[in-house]
């Protein structure tokens, strides 16, 4: 009998064990999974401001070289395109915004995820440790009438 409990044992602390060792390496991944998307988010940022600065840089030396060619037939024309390229910096902003917002609600998501993983953990583990507390018990009650 008590080689019984013995070997029931040494298998729940292998399935305790085990169940650790999956929580831990979930943990693991999701943290990695949360860096690199946060590393992409900088990167495609980054790339954007690059993109829009380029832009920007153009746009003004064309203004610049339209302006001291023909100043005066073009000044309605270079207002409306200044016009044009709010419209489009306001655009390109609000479509940052959305992608910024549709991150954190992603991030969000993966935090309450490690949250709930964790708040599983923490139940797995308290229901091992209140098996090993009976265990414990039954052995010790064992002992005592053998």
């Amino acid at each position: 009998m008590e080689k019984i409990l013995e070997t029931i044992l040494g298998e729940i602390k292998g399935v305790k064990e085990e169940v650790r060792n999956e929580m831990q390496e979930m943990k693991i991944e999701l943290r990695e999974e949360m860096q690199d998307m946060k590393t992409e988010l900088r990167e495609e940022m980054q790339d954007m401001k690059t993109e829009l600065r380029e832009e920007l840089q153009e746009m003004k030396s064309e203004l610049r070289t339209e302006m001291d060619e023909r100043f005066t037939q073009q000044s309605k024309e270079i207002g409306e395109e200044l016009s044009n390229v709010v419209v489009f910096l306001e655009k390109r902003d609000n479509e940052l915004k959305e992608l910024i917002t549709g991150s954190i609600k992603v991030q969000n998501e993966i935090l309450r995820e490690l949250d709930r993983n964790r708040a599983e953990h923490e139940s797995y583990d308290s229901r091992l440790h209140k098996i090993e507390l009976t265990q414990s018990y039954m052995e010790e009650k064992l002992l005592k009438s053998s």
